[in-house]
């Protein structure tokens, strides 16, 4: 049986300031596609960045991460209800969800267990929805450099985990009848490099570096990447890659 490892807690406060918000856009879609809009479920809620834009469709939405530290960090909304739970044990009553949402999460999860809930939990036609956003995108120069620190300062440090990230989820076996006419999703933001800075500090290989070596391996690029980004905003974007199954 797979363990739940805690990535995230140690960092829980700069990871719900320096993630990227999805776009409205992408849970418009999945509300449309739905049977009925009472409950939904995000599971790994993190910060809540999901269960806030799953909030603006559905009558309540209940929001699990098995980090309690990341619960706290959440932002509040009157229809998102928040708990400390594994995905794999979602607290909710059987056939009771109409989606379950797991972004840039489910591949920490144990996916057969992980499942075997959803079959659980989701009513008749619902779905679950598996979302990953892939390696940003600002340009030639500035993407050469996040590379070193991606490919070659934290090579060791990446999980096995991410691994199906760089898939774009294509490599997990999605045991129901998958939905595979959908559009697609970017995450497309203006930022300035001080966000960015946060954003790959917030990253599970950077937190791990630090703790091994107690350095801190953005600074290796730092000093290049804000020559390169400038004063002013830079476009980041991020594929957003989905895999959609229904029960």
């Amino acid at each position: 049986m797979k363990m739940w490892n805690d990535h995230f807690s140690g960092h829980a406060h700069l990871y719900a300031k320096a993630r990227p918000t999805y776009p409205p856009e992408l849970f418009d879609w999945i509300a449309g596609i739905v049977p009925h809009h009472e409950l939904a479920v995000d599971v790994g809620t993190g910060n809540g960045q999901a269960a806030i834009l799953l909030a603006e469709h559905f009558k309540h939405v209940a929001a699990f991460d098995a980090s309690e530290a990341q619960v706290t960090q959440a932002a509040a909304h009157e229809r998102v209800t928040y708990g400390v739970a594994p995905a794999e044990e979602i607290p909710l009553s059987d056939k009771s969800a109409a989606v379950i949402v797991a972004a840039q999460a489910a591949h920490w999860f144990d996916l057969p267990r992980f499942f075997e809930e959803c079959d659980r939990v989701l009513a008749p036609k619902g779905l679950v929805v598996l979302l990953s956003y892939g390696n940003q995108q600002v340009s030639a120069e500035i993407d050469a450099i996040i590379d070193i620190l991606y490919s070659d300062i934290l090579a060791s440090d990446w999980a096995p985990e991410r691994d199906l990230v760089e898939s774009g989820y294509a490599s997990i076996h999605l045991p129901f009848d998958e939905i595979k006419d959908r559009p697609r999703f970017e995450i497309a933001l203006d930022w300035p490099v001080e966000q960015f800075l946060n954003y790959l500090r917030s990253w599970s290989a950077t937190q791990r570096h630090a703790a091994r070596t107690l350095m801190d391996p953005v600074c290796v690029i730092e000093h290049d990447l804000r020559d390169a980004w400038g004063q002013g905003t830079q476009r980041v974007v991020w594929p957003i890659n989905m895999r959609v199954g229904s029960v």
